[in-house]
């Protein structure tokens, strides 16, 4: 267990690759970026399973984490939403019962590269989710409201706001940092 200036706490299971992530990050690195610290054990993770992630199965909780407070906040949802990302690339044509199209690796990709925009800025997604039109879905959840970026498989950005009673907005964007700013800050308008 490693205490933390900051006051967060550290507690970490044996198992070869994940001290190694550990001793790779200074303790001033873990305090000044935590997701970079994040992607280093995620990493970690990945060499210590060296399967491919099974939907329905939670292993960064079960495996590798002793308890809830292991990471700081950022950190862990940054795990906990790339591991669902990494979890839905493995869906089949068809996940849904029906016919829906499996996320591709551009979806996947994409899916990433939002969630650690998000999360670097302080906005930090509920959940990521497939869409049934192929790709994946980043979902922000305020009260009644909604966020939804969906990641198309072809490589399309499609944002959404809703309240659930009708006031639904939708509007496309695209990757660059200014317009991936301009449409958080139209959720955060939205979530007010």
């Amino acid at each position: 267990m490693d205490n933390y200036a900051n006051g967060t706490t550290l507690t970490f299971v044996k198992f070869p690759g994940f001290y190694d992530a550990q001793k790779s990050c200074q303790r001033e690195e873990l305090s000044k970026n935590v997701i970079s610290f994040a992607k280093k054990v995620h990493s970690a993770f990945d060499k210590r399973l060296n399967t491919k992630p099974s939907v329905g199965e939670d292993k960064i909780d079960e495996r590798a984490l002793r308890h809830k407070d292991a990471l700081p906040p950022k950190a862990m949802s940054y795990s906990r939403l790339v591991w669902t990302i990494e979890k839905l690339a493995y869906l089949e044509k068809g996940w849904d019962s029906y016919d829906a199209i499996a996320p591709n690796l551009t979806a996947t990709n994409n899916c990433k590269y939002l969630v650690d925009f998000f999360i670097q800025n302080d906005f930090i997604p509920n959940e990521v989710v497939p869409s049934v039109e192929g790709g994946l879905g980043i979902l922000f959840i305020s009260g009644q409201k909604y966020g939804y970026l969906e990641c198309d498989n072809d490589g399309e950005l499609i944002a959404t706001v809703s309240d659930r009673a009708g006031d639904v907005h939708v509007w496309e964007t695209n990757l660059s940092k200014g317009q991936l700013k301009i449409t958080m800050d139209r959720f955060r308008k939205y979530f007010g």
